[in-house]
């Protein structure tokens, strides 16, 4: 995501804050330009925006409609809630009764909206039915449109590709990450009929815990990683014929572990990032940040990351940083999650621990030219029914 904000993004959880914030809570940092690293950067103020009331929050999406503000926020203990930006703050529009869900994804298909909730689990049944569902605008609101079998869904992931009869093929994958007994359990790929103008079954795909989808589209060629829990993270690629996705790669370096993989373009150059979280129950890890050399991913360096469950990229200044959500690290879930910047390929330096409760993912946007972030909050060592806190990014007057 590219700011226009020439400012390092910052977040920070702030203790008892109200529904909606007047003034700011400042943090003095520094930023160091590429070609300058020993030089002092711009303060920034660091302006808490909003709380959001959730209840072991799980992922968080924001998107436009008719050139309206929504967010997507999943609770896993209750529902999924959506949210419409008026006049000064995100207020609840709707809630979709969806429990025991991970992640939301919003996705158009000409000129239709859609919002995929991906459900984990029903009682004590992982094979159960993730929703799609429709925009209304005549209500104003998202209704049932189809359901997808899942089986400890995690992840919905939508991409688009030119097909090579020069139609645009619209997919949506499904991760599906255990079973109640095994993580060995397929996920699945579905691809829209635009004549019956609803998805169908295209290709089931061998994963292993899989946490999350990464669509990429490189050098004409549309590649799908998949974070797995359990085993190697893998790369897929669509056939030149669009007929399946075979596999393509298995990703060096860690063996499971996976939570999330993370694709980063800078300089020109494709990076991906396997969100490492836990190996043998030890929170201290390197997640390999890959690049893309003579068509494949080699390991280029790694990120110190302790209990990460999601690394969210973004630039600002033509500088590239990322938000590291951290999540456990074994004794406690009230850990600082950080704000590292890349400086090239090789190197990526820590700038800044934020303080988080069981920071289960978070989520970067930009509205109205501001860059916004969410921490989700998961839960503290006492309570899942946490705040989870979006703060708005200002340069700092001089």
């Amino acid at each position: 995501m590219t700011s226009k904000l020439e400012i390092l993004l910052l977040a920070a959880i702030f203790v008892g804050l109200p529904d909606t914030f007047e003034g700011s809570a400042t943090i003095d940092a520094v930023i160091y330009p590429r070609s300058h690293a020993d030089s002092v950067g711009a303060k920034v103020t660091l302006e808490p925006f909003q709380k959001i009331t959730t209840s072991s929050a799980r992922r968080s999406h924001s998107f436009s409609i008719n050139k309206q503000r929504f967010l997507a926020v999943v609770s896993f203990d209750t529902q999924c809630d959506v949210y419409r930006f008026k006049a000064s703050k995100f207020v609840l529009a709707q809630q979709v009764k969806v429990s025991n869900a991970n992640a939301a994804k919003f996705f158009e298909i000409d000129g239709q909206y859609f919002l995929a909730i991906a459900k984990f689990v029903d009682g004590t049944q992982y094979a159960t039915n993730s929703p799609v569902l429709k925009w209304n605008n005549a209500t104003q609101k998202f209704e049932n449109f189809q359901k997808f079998k899942s089986i400890g869904g995690f992840d919905f992931e939508h991409f688009s590709v030119k097909s090579s009869k020069n139609e645009i093929l619209h997919f949506l994958a499904l991760a599906n990450a255990y079973d109640g007994i095994k993580y060995s359990v397929n996920s699945t790929v579905y691809l829209w009929n635009a004549s019956q103008k609803q998805f169908e079954h295209f290709q089931d795909l061998a994963t292993e815990g899989a946490h999350h989808f990464a669509p990429i589209i490189w050098q004409g060629n549309m590649y799908l990683a998949v974070a797995n829990y359990v085993s190697k993270s893998v790369v897929y690629k669509l056939k030149a014929d669009d007929s399946e996705f075979e596999l393509y790669q298995s990703l060096p370096g860690t063996d499971y572990g996976s939570w999330a993989s993370v694709p980063v373009y800078m300089n020109g150059s494709l990076y991906l990032i396997d969100v490492i979280y836990e190996i043998d129950q030890k929170y201290k890890q390197k997640s390999p940040l890959f690049v893309w050399k003579n068509n494949t991913f080699v390991v280029s360096t790694t990120i110190p990351s302790e209990g990460t469950t999601m690394m969210c990229p973004f630039t600002v200044n033509k500088g590239l940083y990322l938000v590291l959500s951290n999540y456990f690290d074994g004794n406690t879930y009230n850990i600082m999650s950080s704000v590292d910047q890349v400086q090239d390929s090789k190197t990526v330096t820590h700038m800044l621990d934020i303080a988080t409760h069981g920071s289960y993912s978070c989520h970067t946007f930009e509205m109205n030219g501001t860059v916004m972030v969410m921490f989700s909050n998961s839960y503290d060592d006492k309570t899942t029914k946490l705040d989870s806190i979006i703060y708005k990014v200002a340069a700092a007057e001089n």
